[in-house]
C-alpha cells in the first residue's frame, strides 16, 4: 500500500521525506552514543550500577525512536551492553531468549507467514465459503468459522484479519454492494472481533502466548491448549 500511494507523490515530495528521514536517522545515532556517554559519566549521585544501566537503556529508547538501527539489532546489542559492561550477569541480561515464550511467539509469526506465503490460508477460507452457503447469515457464519480454524495456522489476529478481509471485499462485490452498505459493515464487525476473540481463546495471539508464559513461570501450573481453550469458551 505504500508502494501505490508513494508512486501518486511527486518525485520532490519522495526525495524530501527519504532525506527527512535519512537526517533523523543521522541524528540518532549520534545522539544514541553521545547522550548514553554523558549520562553514563554525569556526575548524578546514583549508585553506579544504577546508572550505566540507565545510560544503556537511554541508548536502546533514543535508537527505537529514531530508527538508527533496525529494532531488533537495538534490543540485541542492548543486552550485549548490559553484560560486557559488567552491569548485570549474561544469565540476566539473555534471560528472556531463555524463556520459551518469545520462542513460542516466534515460532508461531513462522507458523503464520508459512500459511500466508504458500496461499494455504486463502485456500482453506475460500473451501469453507463454499461450503455453507451463500445467503448473508450462512456467509457471516462462515466468515466465523474460517477465522477460527486460521489461528491454528495463522496465530495473528491482523494477518488473518487481512486475508479474510480481502475475500469479504470480493464477496461484497458479488452482493453488488458498496463498501459504506450495512452488509459490508456486518462482515467487517464480525472479522474485526472474531479476530481478537480466537487469538485469546486460542494460545495464538502474542497477548495470550505472553500470558500463557508468566502462567507456567509465575505460577507453576502447566498450560495446555486444550484447558486454555476450555476455560475461556464460556
Amino acid at each position: 500500500m505504500a508502494q501505490q500511494l508513494n508512486t501518486d507523490l511527486p518525485a520532490s515530495e519522495i526525495k524530501a521525506g527519504t532525506s527527512g528521514h535519512a537526517k533523523i536517522q543521522l541524528a540518532g545515532r549520534i545522539a544514541s552514543v553521545l547522550v548514553p556517554l554523558a549520562f553514563w559519566f554525569a556526575p548524578l549521585g546514583l549508585e553506579r550500577t544504577i546508572q550505566h544501566a540507565l545510560a544503556v537503556t537511554i541508548f536502546m529508547i533514543i535508537s527505537w525512536i529514531s530508527e538508527a538501527l533496525d529494532h531488533a539489532v537495538t534490543g540485541f546489542v542492548g543486552c550485549y551492553l548490559f553484560w560486557v559492561l559488567g552491569i548485570v550477569k549474561f544469565s540476566t541480561a539473555f534471560s528472556g531468549f531463555a524463556d520459551e515464550t518469545p520462542w513460542f511467539l516466534y515460532g508461531a509469526l513462522l507458523f503464520g507467514l508459512m500459511a500466508v506465503k504458500s496461499g494455504l490460508a486463502r485456500r482453506i477460507a475460500y473451501l469453507i465459503m463454499l461450503r455453507v452457503g451463500n445467503s448473508y447469515s450462512r456467509i457471516l457464519l462462515g466468515l466465523i468459522i474460517s477465522g477460527f480454524l486460521l489461528t491454528a495456522v495463522v496465530p495473528s489476529a491482523i494477518a488473518r484479519l487481512v486475508i479474510m478481509a480481502a475475500i469479504a471485499l470480493g464477496l461484497m462485490e458479488v452482493f453488488g454492494v458498496g463498501k459504506g452498505s450495512n452488509i459490508g459493515r456486518g462482515m467487517f464487525i464480525i472479522l474485526t472481533y472474531t479476530a481478537n476473540i480466537f487469538d485469546k481463546m486460542i494460545i495464538a495471539g502474542a497477548s495470550a502466548i505472553t500470558a500463557r508464559g508468566l502462567i507456567e513461570k509465575v505460577g507453576h501450573v502447566k498450560v495446555l491448549y486444550s484447558l486454555w481453550f476450555i476455560a475461556y469458551l464460556p
